[in-house]
């Protein structure tokens, strides 16, 4: 981590500086672990499936989530302002985003705007907190920590943070990706058909098993799940899933 002031510089014959923003250089990104379910099913609600559909479809896993890496502006905007080298004219669409280069003495995160050597505080509403910092002494911005140097035009202009996602692990101790298919009912008994597939839905052919149940069966078990029937037909079969 480092701290860094910068000092405003302001022709007007003569020198004249004063001290702006300061920017604490760090990585200000969060990373969390997010669980994601996808099922066909409720427990403990009732359901329908017909021959060749499935009673149970499940695709679970974990992404790693990435967080203010980047702002996005939500509008379009327009950014100016400043003297000679300390001029910045930045003319921005919704939907660009911004990298996210520290946090600014206000505690808010500082985004870069590109094409100039200038960065932008962004408050907690998403909003120009009126900061504006570069990089060097000797092209800091005009008007010191206020930004008076400076507008933005709307001046409601929002940015938000960006979320990038990626899958934690896609070896099979990391996700599951199967179903349970209704397949109909015989002189065998209630035919089920497993089926594994990979991340991204591919068929496992290895992970394939035909299941048979006798035909009085209240309730059908395999692996953690837990089935209670409540009818079943040569077409179609009604079901409650009690446990994953």
């Amino acid at each position: 981590m480092k701290l860094l002031t910068y000092c405003a510089v302001i022709l007007t014959g003569t020198f004249a500086s004063g001290c702006v923003s300061t920017l604490t250089l760090k990585d200000a990104s969060e990373t969390r672990i997010e669980n994601i379910d996808n099922k066909n099913y409720e427990l403990g609600r009732p359901a329908q499936a017909y021959v060749g559909q499935p009673l149970i479809a499940r695709k679970k896993y974990k992404i790693i989530v990435k967080t203010n890496d980047a702002l996005k502006a939500e509008n379009n905007f327009k950014f100016t302002g400043g003297i000679g080298a300390t001029s910045a004219k930045v003319i921005g669409s919704e939907g660009d985003s911004y990298r996210v280069m520290g946090v600014n003495e206000k505690g808010n995160l500082v985004i870069a705007l590109p094409g100039t050597n200038m960065m932008i505080g962004i408050g907690s509403n998403g909003q120009w907190d009126q900061t504006v910092m570069t990089n060097s002494f000797w092209t800091s911005p005009v008007g010191g920590s206020s930004g008076s140097g400076y507008s933005m035009e709307p001046a409601s202009t929002v940015f938000s943070a960006t979320k990038k996602s990626s899958v934690y692990g896609e070896d099979t101790s990391n996700y599951i990706n199967h179903e349970l298919v209704y397949t109909g009912l015989s002189n065998f008994g209630i035919s089920l058909l497993y089926r594994e597939y990979t991340f991204s839905d591919i068929a496992r052919a290895p992970f394939t098993q035909q299941l048979n149940y006798p035909s009085s069966s209240q309730y059908v078990r395999f692996r953690d799940y837990k089935l209670r029937l409540l009818s079943v037909t040569p077409e179609s079969i009604n079901y409650v899933v009690e446990t994953e």
